[in-house]
């Protein structure tokens, strides 16, 4: 995988994250056929140098650790059973 400067190769989220939001799959993905061993995929999840694309949004550390998860889990499941039972 091909990733720009400010994704950290070595931070298997970061790489992921680069992959989702940057490759277009239908036209960044290259197989090679015939490769010694066994044959290889590209994957180019490099920010498109053609067109605007905007910059890496980087969240504040205050606002992560203000962040209780637990809340947004439970708020989760609240709207799931709600629809649930207006669906029944």
């Amino acid at each position: 995988m091909v990733v720009d400067d400010d994704v950290d190769v070595f931070n298997e989220q970061e790489v992921i994250w680069a992959a989702v939001t940057r490759a277009r799959f239908d036209e960044d993905i290259n197989f090679l056929k015939g490769m010694p061993r066994s044959d290889r995929v590209i994957i180019d999840a490099t920010v498109p140098l053609n067109e605007a694309f905007p910059r890496k949004a980087v969240v504040p550390r205050e606002a992560l650790e203000a962040c209780v998860l637990e809340e947004w889990i439970d708020q989760g499941r609240s709207a799931r059973r709600r629809a649930k039972h207006a669906g029944s």
